[in-house]
Parts: C-alpha cells; sequence; structure tokens
C-alpha cells in the first residue's frame, strides 16, 4: 500500500500483505518518465512507498497515492515508469564497459546522413557493417597477439613464464613436454575471451530485443526478419529486430572463430620444427575456417537484402547456419589437434611466424572499411558528414589504445620488451607497427584533450556575452516574486541591482556587501549560460581525438620509423611511458568495474553511459551493449494503450532521455488505442540539439511531426516542451509545422531571495522537477485534457 511523504492515509487496511488494487478508471493519469541515472519509484513520485502497476523489477509502472490537487486542477493519477534497471540495477552491467568499443562502432553506422533509402544508403549499410565485422576481428588479433604470441610463445620459449602465478597453467608436465601445448593454451583462452564477450552480449537479447511493441488483433502478428535500419522511428516494427541481431550475432561469432581458426592453423604450421606432420587436420582447419569467416562476410555485407527476404532460399537454410555457428568452432578444434601432433615448437628469436603478415591483412581490411565510408559520404548530393568516420575511427582507435596498453603491460611485466627484428630470445617482440601504435594511439588521445582543453580555454576567455543573457538580466531587474509586497518584504534582498531604483535599501546594504554577492551570483550564472552553449565543443573533440590517433597511426604504418630498442628497455623512457599509460588505462578500467560492482550508487553512474550510448538497436554491431529502448518504448506504448482503453486520457510527462523515450513511444499510429487523448510535455529535452545533430536521417522536424500528425487512433492534442539556457544537455524542439509549444524559462525564475539564504541558485538540468511554472503549466494541460 502507497505510504506517502505527506503522511495522508488512503484506501482501506489491506488483508495481510496485499496491496490494493490500483483504479483503472476515466481519470487523467500523469505518467512520468525519467532520464539517465536510474532514478528510483519513490524519487520519481515523491513517495516513500510507491505501488508498482506494471512491468517487473527491471523496468516497471509505479503509481503514488491520490492526493487532491492544488490550484483547481482536476484530479488525476500519477504513475512513473522506472526503467534504470534495465541499465544500471544488476551488476553485470558493469561489464559492459569491456564493450565500449563496439557501442561506438554501432553508433557510427546510424549517424548516416542522408535519406535512409536508395542506393547510397545500402553502400553505407555494407561499409559500416563491414567495419564493425573489421573491428570484432580486430579485437581477436590484437587478443593473439597478447596471449598466443607474447605469453604463451614468446615468454614460455625465454623461460620467462615460471614461478608466476597467474601463468599456472605453463607449468603443467604436460605443457612444458615439447611440442606446440603452451601454444594450443594461449588460443584457448583466446576462445574463453570470445566466448565471455559473447555472453555479456547474447544474455540480455531475450530479455530486450525479444520485448514485442504492442499490435492490433485484427493485424498479423509477424516475426519480421528486417533490421531496425530498413524501418524508421514511425514504424511499429522498429523496435522488433530480435531475429535480425541474432542474425548478426551469429555471423560476428562466426567470423571470430573462423578467424581463430585460420590464425591459428598457420602460425602452428609456421612453428612447426622440423617440418608439419598430418597436414589433413591443417587442411581441415583452413578450409573450415575460411569458410565459415567468407559465409559470415557475406551474411554481415547483406544484411539489408536477407532482411526483406521472406523465405530465403539460400542465406538462413540450415546448411548455412551450420557453416556460421558450428562449422567455425570445429575448425578452431581441427587447428589445435593438428597443433597437438607437431613432435617440436621453433625457437626462433621473434614473434609468431606468420603473425606480421596477418596483422598487416587485417589493419588494411579495416583501413579499407573505413575508406569506403569516407567515399560513401562524399557520393551524392547532399554530401554526407563525417560523423559515421569520426566516430568510426573513435571506436578502433580506442578498442585498440585499451588491447595494446595490455599487451605492452602485460610485456613489461615479463620482462624485457624490444621492437622486431631481433636475435635475443629472451626480448620479447612485436612488430615495428604495433611498438610505434600503441603509444601514439594513448598519446594521440591525450594530446587530443589537451588540445581540445586549451582551445576551449582560450575560446571561454575571449567569448562575448552569452546568447540572451543581458536580456534575461534586464528581466530580473523588472521582476520580483509576489512575497517581496508581503509581510517579508523588508526580508527579500535583490541580487540584480535595479537600474532605475540604484538605492533601493533592500539591494544596497553595506553589511550585507550586495555588490559582491551580485557579482559573485552574475558571474555564476554567466558561466551557466555559456555551458549551456558549449554543447557544441563535442564535436571538436571528437575530431581532435580520431585526427590525432589516425594521424600517428599512418606514421607509425607508412614510415616505419626504427624504434632504439633502449627505448622499450623497463628502464627507458618510452618504455615507461608505455607501462604507466597502458596500466594505468587497464588498472581504471578494473577499479571502475569492481566499483561498479560492490556500489550500486557507482553503478548508476556508470550507467549514465549506457544511458546514451544504447539508445538505437545492436543493427550495425551486435556484440554491444544491449539496446534498452527495445524494451522500454514497447512498454510505454503498451501503458499508454491500456489506460486509454479504460478512457484514461493520458498526460505523458518526460524528462532528459525519457522525453525521447516518450517521444519515441508516440511516433507509430500502429502502437497505439483505437481511441484516446494523450498530451506530451518535455523538459531537459535533447532530442533536437543531440539527437537530430548526430542521427538526422532518423530523427529530424518531419519524422518527430508524426506524433501530432495522426489522428484517426489515439491523438496527441498538444506537445509542450520547456527549456532552461543554463541545461547544458535539454534544449528547444524543432518540428516541421512549428506544432510544438516550446517555453524558454529563465533559470532560476527570480534574482530575489530571503536575507540570510543564500542567493538563488539555477536548476540545470534537473530543475524542471522543482520548478512551479513548469507545473503550472502542466496543471492547466490537465484540465484542457479534462475539458474534451
Amino acid at each position: 500500500m502507497a505510504v506517502p511523504r505527506y503522511g495522508v492515509r488512503i484506501g482501506p487496511r489491506p488483508g495481510g500483505a496485499v496491496a490494493p488494487a490500483p483504479d483503472l478508471d476515466a481519470q487523467i493519469t500523469e505518467l512520468r518518465v525519467h532520464g539517465v541515472g536510474g532514478t528510483a519509484p519513490d524519487a520519481l513520485l515523491r513517495d516513500l512507498a510507491p505501488e508498482q502497476v506494471g512491468g517487473d523489477r527491471v523496468a516497471g509502472f509505479y503509481r503514488t497515492a491520490d492526493l487532491e490537487p492544488a490550484g483547481g486542477e482536476p484530479p488525476r493519477h500519477v504513475e512513473g515508469y522506472a526503467w534504470g534497471g534495465i541499465t544500471s540495477r544488476s551488476s553485470v552491467r558493469v561489464l559492459w564497459l569491456l564493450l565500449v568499443p563496439f557501442m561506438l562502432a554501432n553508433l557510427a553506422g546510424w549517424m548516416y546522413r542522408g535519406e535512409p533509402s536508395g542506393f547510397r544508403f545500402a553502400w553505407h549499410r555494407v561499409a559500416a557493417n563491414l567495419a564493425c565485422l573489421a573491428l570484432t576481428v580486430n579485437a581477436v588479433l590484437v587478443a593473439v597477439m597478447i596471449g598466443p604470441d607474447l605469453i604463451t610463445y614468446q615468454a614460455t620459449r625465454a623461460g620467462l613464464a615460471h614461478g608466476r602465478w597467474w601463468l599456472w597453467p605453463l607449468s603443467w608436465t604436460w605443457v612444458g613436454g615439447g611440442g606446440q601445448q603452451p601454444l594450443v593454451i594461449g588460443y584457448a583462452t583466446v576462445v574463453l575471451g570470445i566466448a565471455f564477450l559473447v555472453l555479456l552480449a547474447v544474455r540480455t537479447q531475450s530479455r530486450y530485443e525479444a520485448v514485442e511493441p504492442p499490435w492490433r488483433l485484427k493485424t498479423e502478428r509477424t516475426a519480421t526478419r528486417k533490421s531496425a535500419t530498413d524501418t524508421n522511428l514511425a514504424d511499429r516494427q522498429f523496435w522488433n529486430s530480435a531475429i535480425a541481431v541474432r542474425r548478426m550475432t551469429g555471423a560476428h561469432i562466426g567470423a571470430a572463430f573462423g578467424f581463430l581458426a585460420l590464425v591459428f592453423a598457420v602460425t602452428s604450421r609456421a612453428a612447426a620444427v622440423p617440418a608439419p606432420r598430418e597436414t589433413a587436420w591443417w587442411w581441415a582447419a583452413v578450409l573450415a575456417g575460411g569458410l565459415a569467416l567468407a559465409v559470415s562476410t557475406v551474411v554481415v555485407a547483406a544484411d539489408r537484402w536477407l532482411g526483406s527476404v521472406r523465405k530465403p532460399k539460400v542465406f538462413g537454410t540450415p546448411p548455412v547456419r551450420i557453416a556460421v555457428h558450428a562449422v567455425a568452432p570445429l575448425a578452431v578444434v581441427c587447428a589445435a589437434v593438428f597443433a597437438l601432433r607437431q613432435p617440436e615448437m621453433s625457437r626462433a628469436p621473434g614473434s609468431l611466424p606468420g603473425l606480421d603478415t596477418i596483422s598487416a591483412a587485417t589493419f588494411l581490411g579495416l583501413g579499407g572499411t573505413i575508406v569506403l565510408l569516407v567515399l560513401i559520404g562524399l557520393a551524392g548530393r547532399p554530401r554526407g558528414g563525417p560523423g559515421p568516420v569520426v566516430v568510426m575511427l573513435l571506436a578502433a582507435g580506442l578498442l585498440n589504445s585499451l588491447l595494446l596498453g595490455l599487451l605492452f603491460a602485460a610485456g613489461h611485466a615479463l620482462g624485457r620488451l624490444g621492437a622486431e627484428p631481433t636475435t635475443d630470445p629472451a626480448v620479447l617482440a612485436v612488430p615495428v607497427p604495433v611498438a610505434w601504435a600503441g603509444p601514439l594511439l594513448t598519446a594521440g588521445l591525450a594530446a587530443a584533450l589537451l588540445c581540445w582543453a586549451v582551445t576551449q580555454a582560450v575560446r571561454w576567455s575571449l567569448a562575448r556575452d552569452p546568447r540572451d543573457f543581458g536580456e534575461d538580466l534586464r528581466d530580473y531587474r523588472s521582476t520580483a516574486p509576489d512575497g517581496t509586497h508581503g509581510p517579508d518584504g523588508d526580508w527579500y534582498v535583490a541580487t540584480v541591482a535595479p537600474e532605475d531604483e540604484p538605492g533601493d535599501p533592500r539591494v544596497d546594504r553595506d553589511f550585507l556587501d550586495a555588490p559582491a554577492v551580485r557579482r559573485a551570483w552574475q558571474r555564476g550564472l554567466e558561466r551557466l549560460y555559456r555551458l549551456g552553449e558549449a554543447r557544441s565543443a563535442a564535436p571538436e573533440l571528437l575530431w581532435l581525438i580520431a585526427a590525432f590517433q589516425v594521424g600517428g597511426a599512418a606514421w607509425a604504418v607508412f614510415a616505419r620509423p626504427p624504434v632504439p630498442d633502449a627505448w622499450f628497455s623497463p628502464n627507458g623512457a618510452l618504455g615507461k611511458v608505455i607501462t604507466f599509460a597502458g596500466g594505468a588505462t587497464v588498472l581504471g578500467l578494473m577499479w571502475l568495474l569492481r566499483q561498479g560492482w560492490r556500489d550500486p550508487a557507482r553503478r548508476k553512474q556508470i550507467g549514465v553511459l549506457w544511458d546514451v550510448g544504447t539508445f538505437w538497436p545492436r543493427s550495425y554491431h551486435p556484440l554491444a551493449p544491449p539496446c534498452y529502448a527495445e524494451r522500454a518504448v514497447p512498454d510505454v506504448q503498451r501503458r499508454i494503450w491500456r489506460l486509454n482503453d479504460h478512457g484514461a486520457p493520458v498526460l505523458l510527462v518526460g524528462h532528459s532521455q525519457g522525453s525521447v523515450l516518450s517521444t519515441a513511444a508516440l511516433l507509430p499510429a500502429d502502437c497505439r488505442a483505437a481511441r484516446g487523448e494523450i498530451a506530451l510535455v518535455t523538459f531537459g529535452n535533447p532530442t533536437t540539439w543531440l539527437y537530430e545533430w548526430a542521427f538526422p536521417a532518423w530523427v529530424n522536424p518531419d519524422v518527430l511531426a508524426q506524433v501530432l500528425a495522426h489522428q484517426e487512433r489515439a491523438r496527441v492534442t498538444e506537445w509542450r516542451n520547456f527549456s532552461y539556457p543554463t541545461d547544458p544537455i535539454g534544449n528547444s524542439v524543432r518540428v516541421t509545422g512549428n506544432a510544438v509549444c516550446d517555453e524558454r524559462l529563465r533559470d532560476p525564475a527570480f534574482a530575489w531571495h530571503i536575507y540570510g539564504d543564500p542567493p538563488p541558485p539555477s536548476g540545470g538540468h534537473s530543475g524542471y522537477w522543482t520548478d512551479s511554472r513548469v507545473w503550472d503549466q502542466i496543471g492547466k494541460i490537465a484540465q484542457r485534457l479534462q475539458a474534451r
């Protein structure tokens, strides 16, 4: 039973622990949807014990006590949709930090600029899908460099693996008896790593992607094979892409295992001495791995056409699924058997034979797909923006920065690390391009951050007054709260001096030091106004990171500068930098994982990253963290539909990311009740400035106009949006036809405060919940809904 904070008891005493059933009647229902950070139901509804009326413990609907409204507003139920558990409640969610590069790659695919149809978009999908697949293969390649090459091949051969507890399997008698047993253990760790990533990515598919949007009984219920990119936000099937995500997941897994089998087979044969034996296993591994990799690549590239075929006759048949799901792991097993049948492993100094050629081909393939993205963006009119290319480069740079940092940290932990070629078996060698790319990617990231910070500091110091700041100051001087004319009039103090009344005693009290207080308050408010405009600096940071990292990596690959061995010795300057940077990055990541695992509050902070980065379905990279909107949007649609079926008008209130979810829920007309009325209120809304800027093909004024366009079913009577100039996230909303009533509010509302209290603070991004101006307007909207 609900226990409101205001001490009001409602309803009869329940029997035992049975909660009273919620009333589903024709009374207006206000439905609140919170933003990022996983707001708890009690905080969302200002109720100590709200009653759950729908959903589950991960994402559910809660209702508070029905208190009498103030100011003559019509009575209404108040519900809240708490969806934060999708991204931040479980401790397993913190492991998604390992998937951040894949998340960025998935976002890069969605950042296409132009109409999401036609020849050019089809080629964009092919290039983006292949780039995401190349990123998966890239991760497998660096994992091979760390495990099989650096640790189990080079460190074992040099005798550096003994006496280390974290390498105890390499001390087994069976491993040290000769042959390629250490190599098999190294590749087995890569298999476990792939399986771990797959587990993180696919364990939530049945929980999120499998949640279907509501449909009418008269409408045929079909499981669509289409990807979300084959539809649009106004299509009810947009949030129903489970089959397509599973198809892409199988292709990425098949490609990872197929590529691993090829690398395993090639390197184990090249490392076999005096000559390879039982090559039938080698041929089986190469042919099976090559088949799995080729079929997976075709499936990924042809995803657009596979999704439009209702009953495929070639792709999707059991032989193809077997090639993707079964043949690839079987190829790894064949490569392992071949390696175990070899009597001896090469003792030649350097890295695994053949790995350099494989590395060059892999990075060349990744670079080729990104070049193809560039050419597609330049082709056609209007030209596509650089967003997909920059973010894909950022994903590749971040992935290699983390993994190569781990490689260098492991190398220095084992012993001496050097660049090829080397003649000393005791030196752990890495290829020259990799030896340079590792530190340069990390240095490029640091240089980009430093350059961006300096640029913003200079721009901040040279900037003039923020837009509308002077006008708002004049409004502050001309307005005052009602209390200044009552008994407390002498207690009110203004933080802005009226221009026409400089001698007002409530402003110029000597004991208050009013001029100093006013200057400090105005400077603070001016900083917040500038921060609200600083959102435009984010693209510059992405450009700088991509430019520095790509420039450094390209120089290392093409110039091939010599690497002095002294730099990579444990006492060398570059070695220290690499060890510190790589170790700090890995330790920082592990610290975040540990903190998020143990501390729910810290887990909620980390969950903000997923609230922003996992809104879009995993149509491009299926190993990215799961899309929470695939669960949240259908949940909101079903709740609104059910309330409308009971005759209740719905007042949908969304804040921040909740504004985006609320808007997305109202876009498909097929997901509404036959009759009903809905009013939409949004504040702190990033739909236009963030989503329209980053994803213009999917979010634009024409698409948003569909919220108000559908009148044949339950209709949206009005859309009201509130924003603050001090809000760095929310802004106005652009809709074709100017159908949205946008209201910009000063923040704070007045420049007066009670003497002895601090000056009025700014609400920023979260102040809307306690702003009486916002809720007075929401009360009027409820009155208009009641009057219809």
